[in-house]
């Protein structure tokens, strides 16, 4: 038991879950998928077109 608990206090560390929570974090986080999306998205234009 005691094993256990030791794990999970590894696991929650201060900094991180705030980190991810933070809008700051989401908004990076989204402004990359999107710009990763319209890449993916005129890469597969550009193979339709040729």
């Amino acid at each position: 038991m005691v094993q256990i608990a030791d794990k999970r206090k590894g696991k929650e560390r201060p900094g991180r879950p705030s980190i991810r929570r933070s809008p700051e974090y989401k908004a990076k986080l989204s402004a990359a998928s999107d710009l990763l999306a319209a890449k993916m998205e005129e890469k597969r234009l550009a193979w339709e077109i040729k």
